[in-house]
């Protein structure tokens, strides 16, 4: 279980940013601010502001790991990925769907490429996308990706 899972359990909301933002700390001054470890438990810092409401935070920490990711892991590695489909949600959260649909959009076009339009990582990036196009009043695109990932899925 990583930190900041085992810290939100723990201790929910502010108690948990505190804890963490002290561990993100260590890891950058032992492994430096580029490391996986970093990115990781950034990401998890990022993932306890959402918890503790303060989604303008969360963001502007998604946004940091999200471009180091790309650097350091690639465009289309997993866990680049996943802090993308993470930084739609917080945009999402904070207001600002207009920003999590592209986010999204990219999300699902690298996924398909990778991992192959039917994969379930596919098809929930699919289906967040989909409540984001309703979300942003498109719902005909939000209409015709349910239907798609209802193709997908039929065995």
């Amino acid at each position: 279980m990583c930190w900041g899972l085992a810290l939100a359990q723990a201790a929910r909301g502010r108690a948990a940013v505190d804890g963490l933002e002290s561990v993100v700390k260590g890891y950058r001054r032992a492994l430096g601010p580029a490391r996986r470890g970093t990115l990781r438990a950034q990401t998890d810092l990022a993932s306890c502001h959402v918890e503790a409401g303060e989604t303008g935070r969360a963001v502007l920490l998604y946004d940091e790991v999200l471009t180091r990711s790309r650097g350091v892991l690639g465009e289309t590695h997993a866990e680049t990925l996943a802090v993308r489909e993470l930084l739609a949600g917080a945009c999402r959260a904070n207001g600002n769907t207009a920003r999590g649909v592209p986010l999204l959009e990219q999300s699902l076009r690298v996924r398909g490429q990778v991992q192959g339009d039917d994969h379930p990582a596919t098809l929930a990036v699919a289906e967040a996308l989909a409540e984001a196009y309703r979300e942003y009043g498109a719902t005909d695109k939000a209409a015709a990706l349910q239907e798609r990932v209802a193709r997908l899925r039929r065995p």
